[in-house]
């Protein structure tokens, strides 16, 4: 299975005194943010069939790039492209949709590409118990852990996720609020009577935002994707 579309591909980079220019692939189906922006300009909600696969096209690419030890820092929807490579689009169909559809004709020209990569952390420069500490300047995609001054690792990328699956599903931010019932951070929107799937999504903001609770590598377990990809798929 290849990822590389998953990415986007440079071809070269020119650095000057007072800026620098990067030669990268054109792409004219625009981010996931223009794809919110429309359902919004039309008042409509996104399909939640369709939240759960730009979900897993997300949680494939984290899990990649965690996976070589990299953090990307700044996960939000402008800085997803939408992949669609097909010349067919009765090729795509959800009837036909299978977990191993980036193998399959038709679904593996659909996808999400990931850019902007300029706040990106490389883990191999770092002691394996590195935590950090500040913020990214990722606004409305900060995690607890930066806007509290508190290290954080992974928990950037996570945060950026959910933050993104609230956006496809409330069309607009993420605000979170503590349950003083359970003591858990959740989302301050309440949840619609038009969501088929709330049994779903609600475990899934549980566990990215109170799943790596503990200041370094003590008490802080790593959110595992992998398996979420699975529940998802």
């Amino acid at each position: 299975e290849s990822f590389q579309s998953s990415f986007i591909h440079f071809y070269s980079c020119h650095m000057y005194s007072n800026q620098s220019i990067l030669v990268m692939d054109y792409n004219s189906s625009g981010t996931l943010q223009d794809v919110l922006n429309m359902y919004l300009s039309h008042n409509k909600k996104m399909d939640e069939s369709l939240i759960i696969f730009y979900t897993i096209e997300i949680l494939t690419i984290l899990i990649q790039l965690h996976r070589i030890q990299f953090l990307h820092c700044d996960i939000k929807p402008d800085n997803f492209l939408i992949r669609n490579t097909s010349s067919d689009s009765t090729l795509v169909d959800w009837n036909n949709w299978t977990p191993n559809y980036r193998n399959e004709s038709g679904w593996d020209s659909q996808g999400l590409t990931l850019i902007d990569f300029n706040r990106t952390i490389d883990l191999r420069l770092y002691p394996a118990n590195t935590g950090f500490k500040g913020d990214a300047a990722v606004e409305n995609f900060a995690c607890r852990e930066m806007t509290n001054d508190k290290p954080w690792k992974e928990q950037a990328d996570a945060y950026g996720l959910a933050g993104i699956v609230h956006c496809l599903l409330f069309g607009k931010y993420m605000d979170i609020v503590l349950d003083y019932r359970t003591k858990r951070w959740k989302p301050k929107e309440a949840w619609q009577r038009w969501s088929a799937l709330e049994e779903l999504w609600k475990p899934f903001f549980d566990d990215f935002l109170n799943g790596m609770e503990g200041e370094g590598e003590e008490g802080s377990r790593e959110i595992d994707l992998e398996l979420w990809k699975e529940r998802f798929e």
